[in-house]
């Protein structure tokens, strides 16, 4: 939800007029002796001078060491270079020199940034529109986006305050994120704005907090590994001792993109007014991509201005970068480590590896094929720097500079957006793929956002694709799995408006000569779950990491948990970094009887281990054909019956259970049953009361005595 955002309303230069005053803005941010940062520095001012076209004289760039590389490059755009002590902890608070800087900043509003900020052109005016906003509620203000994540918690603020004497939170708001509570006025420190005239008071009040929380030994013991988000701490501590009106930002003014988003949330964000890159560099030193298509396009902006002023370079961070699992696909494709399997799962499961021939529009540098190996492929990108770095990275394949012109049993198009610009209208483009497409398309989409129209709508008016799937989203946009043909009908198994998960397993099943045993329990599963699971921890025990059931869970947004991050006996959990306990999990799915080597044996007696309170248990068994008589290896357990006692037995509550036929084909039915962890005190056992040790030392002493011996101590 916007808080107070009033871009949209005052986005002209007479709008504002018409509001009262533009307050001046002038532009801030201190730089150290790191290359990550003084990379970051240039790229921060660059944007400001050629993006956003501030005066030179408006910014100024505050250093703890005069003898920076950096230093010339920016000196030589006319900016302000402003010597200053390091102060605190001589790292992260350095930045609360700024309000005293001895620098004379002739404006209306001081706009302190970190270094890892890029403009994208409308920065400065839509803050300029806040300033004037928050002016005319109080003239005692201050503008910040509320912080990404709650870091620290507000359990910890309120104990850190607590200690320090200091009154508890009167109002909150919740991160950015994932929309924990905080208080109003916890600002990321990536972004700070102030009054000219408050910044001697406030600055003050500032300092005066951070070296009274630093110099304390009880604030690195509440605060733990939150300790050196002291400078943030300080602005909103200083910030209520003052009573300024703490005036919230949106996100688009400072926009993470250092890690995943939640994938429900994609669709609806908008550009950015201002990136927060952290340390998301490519290998070029310029702004990493997001996995978001609306920033990306805002990302990819940046950096061809960028690029064009000389700015692009070989860049090599070191081996000490934080960040390292961002990585580009291409231009318009982007992805982290975190969805890469995803999108190999999606090409599998549209067949890339079985099909006849593969055609590739918009084919990018061919990353996305690595790992793979597909038949009779050829790939096409009008790009000719695309496929020339396609061709260095896989040279056995066949990359081709031009338009598609080879039809295919499987298409490919990854990047419909680069697709589309080569034709006048994207129904033209779509009916290029129907006549290009032998079997299926797998097509990722746009956000509702663009201007590329009604994919399904345009598939569907080929008439050449009687069943269209939407698998789910990757990297913020619609997977489409189009079919020239379906099979799916000859197996009457499921009802075809169950979940589109379901109905790609029941198409990937459709061809092979005997249906797998799992499959009518892998369906009965899946319409056992939400379709949209996004953030939630899944493991699946006793199934293919890689295989079909995983993908379609991954499409929902799931977050696959690892076998062997959790606990699986009773005599010990498994190995994680740093003696970290295993983290319990959402759901928790068995495939027991499926397996050869019965490692779900354990699953099944100590799933209740594994569960979050209120998660969910999924057993998957196999039976004999239309009997409740388990087959050899399914728990040791003879019937579904004794399973459910067993579950039964570790306080987990029993919510369904059901039977799955499969055709008489089949050598397996299938089995799902369903349990529930309760929650703290749903589950009415009687409470065990243990008696106090000073009573049980009284009572074997008492014994002792009686006995004519030595009371122990």
């Amino acid at each position: 939800m916007t808080i107070g955002c009033a871009v949209d309303k005052l986005d002209t230069t007479q709008d504002l007029q018409g509001a009262g005053k533009t307050p001046t803005l002038a532009y801030s941010c201190v730089v150290d002796r790191n290359p990550v940062i003084e990379r970051s520095a240039l790229i921060w001012v660059t944007c400001l001078l050629d993006i956003e076209t501030v005066a030179p004289e408006k910014i100024f760039v505050h250093t703890v060491e005069t003898d920076l590389d950096v230093l010339p490059q920016l000196a030589a755009r006319g900016v302000n270079i402003v010597p200053v002590p390091r102060f605190g902890d001589g790292k992260y608070c350095n930045k609360l020199v700024q309000p005293l800087s001895p620098a004379n900043f002739d404006a209306d509003i001081l706009v302190m940034n970190d270094c890892d900020i890029a403009a994208t052109g409308r920065f400065g005016t839509a803050l300029s529109a806040e300033a004037a906003m928050a002016g005319q509620v109080s003239g005692r203000f201050a503008l910040g986006k509320t912080a990404d994540f709650p870091n620290p918690p507000l359990a910890k603020i309120r104990t850190l305050m607590e200690a320090f004497k200091a009154a508890p939170p009167e109002a909150l708001a919740h991160d950015s994120l994932f929309y924990h509570p905080l208080p109003l006025g916890y600002f990321n420190g990536g972004l700070y704005a102030l009054p000219v005239s408050l910044c001697a008071e406030f600055g003050a009040a500032w300092q005066d907090w951070a070296l009274r929380l630093l110099g304390d030994p009880r604030t690195a013991k509440i605060l733990e590994r939150h300790a050196h988000h002291v400078d943030q701490i300080s602005f909103y501590l200083a910030l209520r001792d003052l009573k300024l009106h703490p005036h919230c930002l949106d996100e688009r003014f400072n926009f993470p993109t250092h890690f995943p988003h939640p994938e429900s949330r994609n669709a609806s964000i908008e550009p950015a007014l201002a990136i927060h890159f952290h340390n998301n560099l490519d290998d070029r030193g310029l702004l990493g991509l997001s996995g978001i298509r609306a920033i990306d396009r805002d990302v990819i902006r940046v950096n061809d201005r960028l690029s064009a002023l000389g700015l692009e370079t070989d860049w090599n961070p070191g081996e000490d970068k934080r960040f390292r699992s961002w990585r580009s696909l291409e231009a318009g494709v982007s992805m982290t480590t975190k969805n890469a399997p995803l999108l190999k799962s999606l090409l599998q499961a549209a067949g890339i590896e079985t099909a006849e021939s593969v055609t590739d529009v918009c084919c990018g540098s061919g990353a996305h094929l690595v790992g793979l190996s597909p038949r009779g492929y050829r790939g096409f990108d009008r790009r000719a720097r695309m496929a020339e770095a396609a061709t260095q990275r896989l040279p056995e394949a066949s990359f081709t500079t031009g338009a598609a012109d080879a039809p295919g049993d499987l298409v490919l198009c990854l990047d419909f957006a680069e697709y589309v610009a080569g034709f006048d209208a994207p129904d033209q483009s779509v009916r290029m793929l129907a006549e290009l497409t032998g079997d299926k398309l797998l097509l990722l989409g746009e956000p509702r956002s663009s201007a590329q129209g009604d994919l399904v709508r345009l598939l569907r008016g080929t008439g050449d694709f009687p069943e269209i799937l939407r698998l789910g989203q990757f990297a913020g946009r619609p997977v489409y799995l189009a079919l020239k043909r379906s099979d799916a009908s000859d197996l009457e198994l499921l009802d075809m408006a169950q979940p589109e998960a379901a109905r790609l397993l029941q198409y990937l099943y459709a061809g092979k000569a005997m249906i797998p045993a799992r499959f009518g329990a892998e369906l009965e599963v899946l319409s056992r779950m939400p379709t949209c699971l996004d953030a939630a921890r899944i493991a699946v025990l006793g199934g293919d990491p890689t295989g079909s059931f995983a993908t379609a869970l991954a499409l929902r947004g799931v977050e696959i948990v690892a076998e062997s991050s959790l606990a699986l006996t009773a005599e010990g959990a498994a190995p994680t970094r740093g003696g970290d306990k295993p983290r319990p999990v959402d759901v928790l799915i068995g495939f027991a009887g499926f397996d050869e080597d019965g490692r779900s044996d354990a699953a099944l007696r100590q799933i209740a281990r594994n569960l979050v309170p209120g998660g969910r248990g999924i057993v998957a068994a196999a039976t004999a054909k239309r009997s409740d008589a388990l087959v050899p290896g399914s728990e040791g357990a003879e019937t579904g019956a004794q399973v459910i006692r067993l579950l039964e037995k570790q306080n987990l509550v029993l919510t369904h259970q059901a039977r799955v036929p499969t055709p008489f084909g089949t050598e397996l039915d299938g089995l799902v049953i369903e349990v529930v962890k309760p929650r703290v005190g749903i589950v009415g056992t009687r409470k065990k009361f243990r008696t106090p040790k000073f009573l049980r030392d009284f009572e074997r002493n008492l014994r002792h005595r009686i006995k004519g011996k030595k009371p122990k101590s």
